[in-house]
């Protein structure tokens, strides 16, 4: 049985080979259109640079949807990926740092949910979030450009950065910045 962890990372999402199927044409079948389906667009990737996994792999402990059995309706946008208190988490991708908010004492119910945080602008145009750190790193200054596998900050313990009862970073992937007419970011 394979774990979650498995799914996550095959081979950076490898489409899995497929044997080409021979079917014989009927006699006098007139040709089927098929429907037209559009193509996605390919993600835009600054030279051969490959996103890579925020935490080390072998510290990290599992990989999980969500720490709450109760979201109110709220969706929750990322991965919570478990891991030992004091573990480094690394940038994922490089970018430009958006904000570094530390919402831990904030009066704000989302900002206390989220904890510390950090958001990155990666040079393929995603936002990616780190949320529920327990320090960041001293290094870390608005608008300055970080590079992959830099430091960013560690993982809290558990009730000190967010709301989670085991230690983990929570780390998504927007389209887009955070827009103050919807108060939310662009989609996951």
């Amino acid at each position: 049985m394979s774990s979650r962890q498995d799914r996550f990372d095959r081979a950076d999402f490898e489409r899995p080979r497929r044997t080409p199927v021979v079917v014989p044409e009927a006699p006098e079948a007139a040709p089927v259109p098929l429907p037209v389906i559009p193509a996605l667009p390919e993600p835009v990737v600054s030279g051969s640079e490959q996103a890579i996994w925020p935490i080390e792999r072998i510290k990290q402990s599992d990989i999980g949807d969500t720490v709450m059995r109760n979201r109110r309706g709220r969706p929750h946008n990322g991965i919570d990926i478990h891991g030992a208190v004091g573990t480094a988490i690394i940038a994922a991708r490089s970018g430009r740092i958006l904000r570094v908010v530390d919402g831990r004492e904030s009066k704000r119910p989302s900002l206390r949910r989220a904890g510390l945080f950090v958001d990155i602008l990666g040079a393929d145009g995603l936002i990616y979030r780190y949320m529920h750190l327990g320090s960041k790193a001293e290094s870390l200054v608005v608008n300055q450009d970080i590079q992959r596998g830099s430091l960013i900050g560690t993982i809290a313990k558990s009730h000190t950065s967010g709301l989670g009862k085991r230690p983990h970073l929570h780390f998504e992937i927007r389209r887009s910045d955070y827009n103050n007419e919807f108060q939310d970011y662009g989609p996951a």
